[in-house]
């Protein structure tokens, strides 16, 4: 089982409305990990989706994604919680799900 910690980078990238849902993102808020193999500036870039309005709110810290990108490419499956929201850093919890 792995478990990671990542910083939620990219937002200030995203649209309005994605800038204000990570904005309201508190401990323990459940997010969806999805890969993105093909993406121009990260081959390993991993996105980061709001379940409920399904809006791509950032990225995994590529220091991190580079690490899980080929695990989620092997078929594990991870899940992703809001772990702190500290003004300008949002920090993630990633864990492994046990087969």
């Amino acid at each position: 089982m792995s478990d990671y910690t990542a910083y939620l980078r990219g937002t200030s990238f995203r649209g309005i409305e994605a800038q204000a849902i990570a904005k309201q993102l508190i401990e323990g808020q459940e997010l969806v990990l999805q890969r993105e193999p093909s993406n121009a500036f990260d081959e390993n870039a991993i996105a980061v989706v709001d379940p409920e309005t399904q809006v791509h709110i950032g990225y995994v810290a590529k220091e991190v994604a580079a690490d899980i990108a080929p695990e989620m490419d092997d078929g594990i499956e991870f899940t992703c919680k809001v772990d702190s929201n500290m003004m300008k850093s949002i920090i993630l919890d990633i864990r492994s799900v046990d087969a």
